[in-house]
């Protein structure tokens, strides 16, 4: 066989397998992106039926959500809490112990290390 037909050869079974890998990878990039949108969208699933009361605040301190169980333990709903400063002050009207609550929360999530399982207990 003449070296350019072997040449050819090699070069198409190299395209072959070079483009098998790109649409595996394709393929592989299109599933992970499925699975991150259908973990996402089983999170408010997870909230609202979670059995402990759930509050989310976003970063700009709004209140985002709250579960049912949150309602139903506290009594507020997000018109009553629009936002982690209404929270704290209705959930803690005593301005020492207020103090000492935030000063935790604060301490906790600027904390570098992952949260840990540290049991805390803050009477609402």
């Amino acid at each position: 066989m003449p070296k350019t037909k072997n040449l050819n050869i090699a070069n198409k079974r190299w395209n072959e397998i070079y483009f098998q890998k790109e649409k595996n990878a394709k393929h592989e990039k299109l599933f992970n992106k499925k699975e991150s949108l259908k973990s996402e969208t089983d999170y408010p699933k997870i909230f609202k039926n979670a059995p402990i009361p759930v509050a989310v605040i976003n970063k700009n301190g709004k209140t985002a959500y709250l579960n049912p169980f949150f309602i139903q333990t506290f009594g507020y709903t997000l018109k009553d809490i629009p936002d982690a400063e209404t929270w704290f002050l209705k959930a803690y009207p005593d301005n020492y112990y207020r103090d000492k609550i935030l000063t935790s929360w604060k301490k906790l999530l600027s904390s570098k290390k992952n949260i840990s399982n540290e049991k805390r207990t803050f009477y609402v």
